[in-house]
């Protein structure tokens, strides 16, 4: 699911849950009451996490703060250095944090979600072990985060930061159009998709 168009008629939470809703009865074919009734669950958690945290009102044009922050704050130039060394560019930054603080968490917790539910088919319906569900599901579906975070995950397989969302959702969608047996054989090239996503970078192809 890519960014919502941004429009001035309506309150922003209405907005999401129209547009997500409408999207996520698309791709997933349950019916329009089921779809609204999940996007508007996700939408009550994301909007007290974003109060809680405080970033429910950051600008529209954060990232550009950011980038300019970074000039004279150590802090911010660390952690956009940080980002930078896994790929991202000034225009991933501007773009993502261009979104709302509540648009960027639905985007994610919906992402979370899809993985939530393809591990769960895998030892539900395939009858493979967690471990085993685990190891599939990041083949899959790339896991957004702070790279520095390997409670889960380490190397190549760690979390890769959300500023890379668009392109690399761009990327899937490309990869989708490809014969089945290369598909296959890039799926198992890598330990995960995020292993992947990082070799693509490094080869200028993502």
């Amino acid at each position: 699911m890519g960014r919502m168009k941004k429009t001035k008629d309506k309150p922003l939470e209405t907005q999401l849950e129209k547009v997500y809703s409408e999207r996520y009865q698309a791709i997933t074919g349950v019916t329009a009451p089921m779809a609204k009734k999940f996007i508007k669950m996700l939408l009550v958690q994301t909007i007290k996490e974003s109060k809680r945290a405080g970033t429910y009102s950051l600008a529209p044009d954060y990232g550009q703060k950011l980038i300019e922050s970074a000039e004279t704050d150590e802090s911010v130039k660390e952690m956009l250095e940080k980002k930078r060394a896994e790929g991202v560019t000034d225009d991933d930054i501007r773009k993502w944090w261009g979104i709302s603080d509540l648009e960027r968490r639905l985007l994610l917790k919906i992402d979370e979600t899809n993985r939530v539910g393809l591990f769960l088919k895998f030892i539900n319906f395939d009858k493979i072990s967690r471990d085993e569900a685990n190891a599939m599901v990041i083949k899959y579906h790339p896991v957004y985060g702070d790279p520095d975070d390997t409670s889960q995950w380490t190397g190549e397989d760690r979390p890769i930061p959300p500023e890379l969302r668009e392109r690399v959702n761009n990327y899937v969608q490309q990869q989708q159009s490809l014969p089945l047996e290369e598909q296959q054989k890039k799926l198992e090239a890598f330990s995960s998709l995020n292993a992947r996503i990082r070799n693509e970078i490094k080869e200028g192809n993502i």
